[in-house]
């Protein structure tokens, strides 16, 4: 039977630096366990066995982060995958820096986004009840409206901001799959 097997990331339960990893596997293929894979690699089979963990990830998850990481590692607190940037000016002398799979945080922004417009499209509606309202207000009542006000600006300037970046984000990921093939 034809299957798609995600990949196994081993890893340093201390450190996070990656022991082994199974690859993404297609066709006529099977599942392993943790003790079929000890069993069958050496990495795994000389250490002990409370020295390591393992991520499973589905197929092709975090394919576009893999192709453009110039490493990887598993964070050993939040045992979420870690990329290094394919950055040619970095000092190929000094450690990587980890972050975030870029998807993981293009994902992030564009919820951030979303938020922030659903908050944006309130305030304004909100605004426009609170203008047609005319009534004595307090000198208290007042200071919070101003500063509502300003929230609303800053929260329209900081959107602004947010689809920027988004904007950047993608077409660095694009540049960066370009330079690759």
């Amino acid at each position: 039977m034809y299957m798609e097997i995600g990949r196994k990331i081993y890893y340093d339960k201390v450190s996070g630096n990656v022991v082994l990893d199974t690859q993404e596997q297609s066709g006529m293929v099977f599942p392993t366990t943790v003790d079929m894979d000890v069993e069958n690699y050496l990495a795994l089979s000389q250490r002990n066995r409370d020295s390591f963990d393992v991520v499973e990830l589905k197929f092709g998850a975090h394919y576009q982060d893999f192709v453009n990481s110039r490493s990887y590692r598993v964070n050993p607190k939040t045992k979420e995958l870690e990329f290094s940037s394919p950055d040619s000016s970095v000092d190929e002398t000094k450690p990587p820096v980890f972050i975030k799979p870029l998807t993981m945080q293009l994902e992030e922004q564009s919820k951030l986004l979303e938020e922030q417009a659903e908050l944006l499209a309130e305030l304004k509606a909100n605004q426009g009840t609170a203008d047609k309202l005319q009534f004595d207000i307090s000198e208290e009542q007042q200071k919070l409206i101003a500063q509502l006000k300003t929230k609303n600006s800053l929260l329209s300037i900081q959107n602004g901001a947010n689809a920027e970046r988004t904007e950047f984000l993608e077409e660095l990921i694009a540049e960066i799959a370009m330079l690759l093939y």
